[in-house]
């Protein structure tokens, strides 16, 4: 990158994200109250210690009690206004650019109005120089903004020095010096904080990903067994229902699909049940085996005993059944809760006996254990034709 498109950079950078946008306007907000309310105290203390000292001795006491008065109106304002802002950490970035410009503006009007007391008076101008330093170190404007406001504030100064006596006491190669390096450091406050936003928000990202695969499974996007130990202390004294549900002949799925087809099924079951328990807190509770848990017992939907869907894969289309326990009640403690759901895994296991029969097109596996080897075989559910209920 050669210095011009290095330039361009600086001046008009890459789009920015949402997120790190936000980052960015929260930062410059809590700098700005963080600033008012240090000034603010500053300038009372001031104040009053003046208002003592001062009161009937100094024959400028008027005018400068209403340039300290006016700044504490500006700080005590902008407290209130920018605590207020902070209070949505979703900001409003439009509403942020304004607030942002209408502070820069009012302290620098008030700045040049304070100094200009000064210059006429041939004293040192201190007041629009140091709010000038305050912002660049602590306010971000983009920056093509920061050329813009820099720029005016500091010609409306040099205008009304020019006006009075040709600015006859600044030297202005000093004074746009000083300009360009108002503007210089605004426009690396800028990048500073793009940079240090831009690594916020990733951390965030990253955190927020590991917090939510530590929490689902990887493959269904369900709960997991972890998410269920942090619910627990949630779900204890509400009425419950608890369902456990399980996938009939999942080994011989994956023994005769292959495990890539019986990774794609319990996908389809995680997207079955979240269909038919949309207001259900749902896990992967391990293997084929999934837990289902309603808090509202008024509004409670699904299928209690058995489920079917179609499962349309590449060799053929199956038809998957599963076999659902269900258990109700209140739990007083975490191992109410975890007997609660003891009892709906037994209730599962009573449907299974009664789900592996031809009835619902499996076969009985204690048959084949019984079966001398002599004895032709129970024909397997796998080899049925593809409307077989598994």
């Amino acid at each position: 990158m050669n210095w011009l498109e290095k330039l361009k950079y600086y001046l008009f950078p890459d789009p920015i994200s949402t997120k790190i946008q936000n980052d960015i306007d929260w930062s410059s907000m809590r700098n700005i109250y963080q600033i008012s309310l240090a000034v603010l105290i500053a300038d009372l203390i001031t104040f009053i210690f003046y208002t003592i000292t001062s009161y009937g001795k100094d024959p400028d006491f008027n005018i400068v009690f209403s340039m300290v008065s006016i700044g504490l109106i500006l700080c005590l304002v902008t407290f209130i206004f920018s605590r207020r802002m902070l209070a949505d950490r979703t900001m409003n970035h439009r509403y942020v650019v304004i607030f942002k410009t209408v502070f820069f503006i009012a302290f620098s009007i008030w700045g040049i109005v304070t100094d200009y007391r000064h210059y006429i008076a041939h004293e040192q101008m201190m007041v629009f120089f140091t709010v000038q330093m305050i912002i660049a170190c602590f306010i971000v404007f983009k920056p093509l903004m920061s050329v813009i406001l820099v720029s005016f504030v500091y010609l409306l100064q040099y205008g009304i020095l020019y006006v009075t006596d040709k600015a006859a006491l600044v030297q202005p190669h000093n004074y746009f010096l000083l300009v360009l390096i108002s503007i210089t450091a605004m426009i690396f406050r800028f990048h500073t904080q793009l940079y240090l936003s831009t690594k916020t928000v990733a951390l965030q990202e990253t955190n927020q990903k590991l917090e939510y695969s530590a929490r689902h499974d990887g493959l269904t996007g369900l709960r997991n067994r972890t998410a269920l130990e942090e619910d627990a202390d949630h779900l204890i004294q509400k009425p419950l229902k608890i369902r456990m549900i399980d996938i009939n002949y999942f080994k011989e799925i994956n023994d005769s699909l292959g495990h890539l087809a019986g990774d794609e099924i319990l996908k389809e079951v995680a997207v079955h049940l979240r269909t038919n328990y949309p207001d259900s807190r749902i896990y992967r509770y391990g293997g084929d085996e999934f837990l289902v848990i309603h808090e509202n017992m008024d509004h409670n939907q699904g299928p209690d005993d058995i489920y079917r869907f179609d499962y349309h894969g590449e060799k053929e289309t199956r038809t998957i059944l599963l076999s659902i326990g269900t258990s109700e009640g209140t739990a007083a403690s975490r191992q109410d809760l975890f007997r609660m759901i003891s009892k709906a895994d037994k209730a599962l296991y009573a449907v299974k006996k009664r789900t592996h029969t031809p009835e619902y097109g499996g076969y009985d596996r204690r048959k084949r254990a019984t079966d001398s080897e002599d004895t032709p075989a129970a024909v397997s559910p796998l080899s049925r034709d593809e409307n077989t209920v598994l």
